[in-house]
């Protein structure tokens, strides 16, 4: 890494060159093995593409590597935001950042992750963490010269590790890499923990409000299982797999970026 340019700069260069674009187009593809499921320890490979356009276009689409069609979506038209579960059930989203983060995991971190910086929204949860990265160094990667950024995190479902690698010249991400432990019993205690901590410092915050906010949280994950075949092996295996700790690991390639090009407004319909 040049001495005239340091880690922070580069985070903060990335999140300001994303937040300037005009448009943004990409397309990649999405590789990630998980622990658990019914393609356990097998490679799950997507298709993804964006598009993005100033002030509130935007169009992220990911389909499997065995189907041709783009079968799921979340776009907005200027004005509305809309959802393609699949080919037939197209909604009207009321609660984007909720619906990102739906998308989000169903595209294996595509939706929720360069999408949500290009929106620079502060309410919006983002993927990508800036805060507590290190430098691995200068590589080559897509004909591009890339810094290697590594960040390693203890969350509350586990322990997780981003790999970014941002192009010097545009700084955009041009590859991602996470590796990360979902453990449910340990998110669960640590709720329990976060909930108590609440009563004590907001006396609002009762047990009935603590017990309602899991409720909803159970309802939204029963209901996305039910609704969306992408989790079909959720249902299959129970909800009792639940309770074991899951290692996944992903890699997202961008493998074509486009910055600032003239995007028409009907690329963002239905």
């Amino acid at each position: 890494m040049d001495s005239d340019i340091s880690l922070n700069q580069i985070m903060k260069r990335a999140i300001d060159a994303y937040a300037s674009f005009h448009s943004y187009q990409d397309s990649g593809f999405v590789e990630e093995t998980s622990s658990m499921g019914a393609a356990k320890g097998e490679c799950t490979k997507l298709y993804f593409k964006t598009l993005f356009k100033r002030p509130s276009f935007f169009r992220i689409e990911w389909s499997e590597e065995s189907k041709s069609d783009w079968s799921r979506a979340i776009w907005s038209d200027g004005n509305n935001v809309f959802w393609k579960r699949n080919l037939d059930e197209i909604e009207l989203v009321t609660d984007l950042p909720l619906r990102l983060g739906v998308a989000g995991t169903l595209s294996r971190g595509v939706a929720d992750s360069v999408p949500v910086l290009l929106m620079s929204k502060s309410n919006y949860r983002c993927a990508i963490d800036p805060i507590g990265f290190i430098s691995l160094g200068e590589v080559q990667l897509n004909g591009e010269n890339c810094d290697h950024l590594h960040q390693s995190k203890i969350l509350p479902m586990g322990p997780e590790e981003t790999h970014l690698w941002v192009s010097r010249e545009r700084f955009v991400i041009v590859q991602l890499m996470l590796s990360k432990v979902i453990d449910h019993a340990r998110f669960d205690a640590w709720f329990e923990r976060h909930g108590e901590q609440e009563r004590v410092s907001d006396p609002v915050a009762n047990e009935a409000e603590i017990d309602s906010r899991k409720r909803a949280m159970k309802m939204l994950g029963e209901a996305e299982i039910q609704k969306n075949p992408d989790m079909e092996s959720w249902r299959l295996q129970g909800f009792a797999n639940l309770g074991q700790p899951q290692t996944i690991h992903r890699q997202i390639h961008y493998s074509k970026i486009l910055l600032d090009e003239e995007i028409t407004d009907d690329s963002f319909t239905g």
